[in-house]
């Protein structure tokens, strides 16, 4: 199970990286964090919210809300396939 987390955490670094290098060269890096970060974090919450109907839930703390807020829609959408597949 190590292996398997390490090599998790390092695909979450470089897409974070490849994420930011993209942002940066926009032009409008705080722009489109900003707007990034607002979609990540509105994402979670209804993921959240609607898990009573869809029955896949993500709670909401520091890690996932620092993932959502990083990453954007794509964070939340990779949170969910991680739930599915560590099940």
């Amino acid at each position: 199970m190590g292996i398997q987390n390490t090599a998790m955490a390092v695909l979450a670094c470089a897409f974070g990286a490849l994420m930011l290098l993209a942002m940066g060269r926009s032009g409008k890096f705080f722009r489109a964090f900003g707007l990034s970060a607002l979609s990540g974090v509105a994402a979670l919450f209804a993921v959240h919210f609607l898990s009573q109907f869809t029955g896949t839930d993500l709670a909401i703390n520091p890690a996932t809300l620092g993932t959502s807020a990083v990453a954007g829609i794509s964070g939340v959408v990779t949170l969910l396939v991680c739930k599915l597949i560590l099940r």
